[in-house]
């Protein structure tokens, strides 16, 4: 049997239905297979297939953090455009406005 709850499944399968109703169906039917229980016995039997499909599956790893310089480039030539806050030197750009 699975470990997660029945409410916890219950949420998973209608997050998945909220995003496609085919999510929702394939998320039943994965249930009605045995939930973790099946996928635990398919991947035991199907060792490579389940490391590429859960590899393909993750989220890409988030970055912690950003390390470098950041070079600006100020082109006093150029005109002033629609995008521009203010016309003319001395804008600042602050948390404030």
């Amino acid at each position: 049997m699975s470990d997660i709850e029945p409410t916890q499944e219950l949420a998973l399968t209608d997050r998945l239905k909220n995003q496609h109703p085919l999510h929702g169906m394939m998320a039943n039917v994965f249930e009605e297979l045995g939930g973790e229980e099946f996928l635990l016995t398919w991947a035991e039997e199907n060792q490579t297939e389940f490391i590429r499909m859960m590899l393909k599956l993750a989220p890409p790893a988030i970055p912690k953090g950003q390390t470098g310089q950041i070079h600006l480039h100020v082109h006093s030539d150029l005109q002033p455009t629609a995008l521009d806050i203010g016309k003319g030197p001395g804008v600042t750009i602050d948390n404030d406005g």
